[in-house]
């Protein structure tokens, strides 16, 4: 398995120790889901290479969603998951670092589904592997 894969992976299953409504796709519409629930979403990678190693940065999207009255548990779901993601993450063939001046956090008010308002929690996390 590739870096990128284990540390989706990783960060995947420290959000489903969070909560079980942890997916790896926006569900759609017509899905019933339970709020609030976490989207791990994109994952970017910029290289860099010394003459001793080759390395690089990823960064990782997760959005936390809820309803408009759940705007406390989505914040404190993203708190969680910031706490998590700190320091060295191991998988099995890789470690990890992240750096918590690097991790963002934003809160907002989604309407981007008509009719409908949500608290959304979006993390960037950054991660360096050496």
């Amino acid at each position: 398995m590739n870096a990128e894969q284990e540390l989706y992976d990783l960060i995947y299953r420290k959000c489903m120790e969070l909560t079980d409504n942890t997916f790896d796709y926006l569900p759609p519409e017509d899905e019933t889901v339970n709020y609030p629930f976490i989207h791990v979403g994109n994952l970017d990678f910029i290289g860099s290479q010394t003459k001793t190693s080759v390395g690089g940065r990823y960064s990782l999207t997760v959005d936390i969603w809820g309803t408009k009255e759940q705007r406390i548990k989505v914040s404190n779901l993203g708190n969680a998951l910031l706490e998590q993601c700190q320091g060295f993450l191991v998988s099995k063939n890789f470690k990890f670092h992240a750096f918590y001046n690097e991790q963002e956090k934003r809160m907002m008010t989604d309407t981007s589904v008509p009719n409908t308002v949500f608290q959304r929690c979006n993390l960037t996390l950054v991660f360096h592997i050496y």
